[in-house]
């Protein structure tokens, strides 16, 4: 498991991968999601194994791999991954 540097830089920015969608104060520097819409919406989260951050399995990037299923912030963690 990569943690820090991982492939996204860190946890400071996130801001290139997008994809997150439903608030309006998507920050992943502290993993605050503020302002949801809809408080009765339950998200499903799960940690991306490459650098431990937590995605929407809603939006995430998927991989099914030897049958187990794995959820990814970005692509390149995603084809990071050695399972």
């Amino acid at each position: 498991m990569m943690r820090g540097g991982g492939c996204c830089g860190g946890h400071g920015g996130h801001g290139g991968h997008g994809g997150y969608s439903g608030n309006g104060g998507h920050s992943h520097g502290g993993h605050s999601h503020g302002n949801h819409q809809n408080d009765m919406e339950t998200v499903d989260f799960a940690t991306d194994p490459v650098c431990g951050m937590k995605v929407s399995k809603k939006d995430a990037v998927i991989r099914t791999i030897d049958g187990k299923t794995y959820y990814f912030c970005s692509k390149d963690c995603a084809d990071s991954f050695k399972g």
